[in-house]
């Protein structure tokens, strides 16, 4: 069993080669989706999330107890829930050893209430949940504005249509963010057999630091954005176009 103390740094972190966290669950433990909760249930504060009383009353006893102590912003039980939700859904890819899937969950709320007890995470690397941050706390817009600010000119950079994916009309070519997912974004375009299909993209774990011009040359350099960036239908090809810097808005749509 792991202790209080070091749960909230034990979950989050951008695993080495041999730590045990890369380890995905047994077969038998991993799970797609849940009977209960549709897709998408855990992108924003949801109270209404489905699961055992037991861990209902454990996250409402852990936001009594955080709220009392008056420290840092309020904690509700929509984020809570869809914290502990986006925790449970990891472990099948990446988990503690000896921990449940429930633990795991458990661990990220921690992790969560942590962040809003003292204004940054145990684990700097922690920037998963920052979008279900309320409001007033210090991290809750910062890269959310940031990534508004990158899909705004990617999408100006596309000429977006109207199209069908899986039963439902979507815009092709406009990015968006996937929070609680294993990417950080997504975007749906038409493959050569014009077929819509969806591009999954971005490191959650990682900051967009486009406008410093060192990081912005060495990414693109890595990722020969300026030689060879790739089709549409792939990750690189949106990753440098999020990395695109040195142009305006209007110069990027002619």
């Amino acid at each position: 069993m792991f202790k209080d103390e070091t749960v909230e740094a034990l979950q989050y972190g951008k695993p080495g080669k041999s730590d045990p966290r890369k380890t995905p669950a047994k077969p038998s433990e991993r799970r797609k989706g849940s009977k209960k909760n549709k897709p998408g249930s855990a992108k924003k504060p949801n109270k209404s999330i489905s699961m055992s009383k037991g861990t209902e009353s454990r996250l409402r006893s852990m936001m009594t107890e955080h709220n009392k102590k008056g420290k840092g912003s309020k904690a509700s039980m929509g984020a809570l829930k869809s914290v502990f939700r986006r925790g449970a859904g990891a472990f099948s890819t990446s988990h503690a050893p000896n921990m449940s899937r429930s633990g795991w969950g458990i661990a990220r709320a921690k992790a969560f209430l942590y962040l809003l007890r003292n204004g940054r995470p145990s684990n700097p690397n922690y920037k998963q949940d920052n979008d279900l941050l309320p409001s007033s706390h210090p991290r809750a817009s910062e890269q959310a504005v940031e990534d508004e600010r990158q899909l705004s000119i990617i999408a100006s950079m596309e000429t977006l249509e109207a199209a069908k994916y899986g039963g439902k009309t979507v815009t092709t070519n406009k990015p968006f963010r996937t929070p609680g997912e294993r990417k950080k974004f997504a975007v749906y375009v038409k493959n050569p057999a014009g077929k819509v299909v969806i591009v999954r993209f971005g490191d959650p774990n990682m900051e967009i630091k486009r406008d410093d011009p060192e990081r912005r040359r060495n990414f693109r350099s890595r990722h020969q954005c300026d030689v060879a960036p790739g089709p549409k239908t792939k990750a690189r090809y949106w990753s440098c176009r999020m990395w695109e810097g040195g142009k305006s808005v209007t110069q990027l749509t002619k």
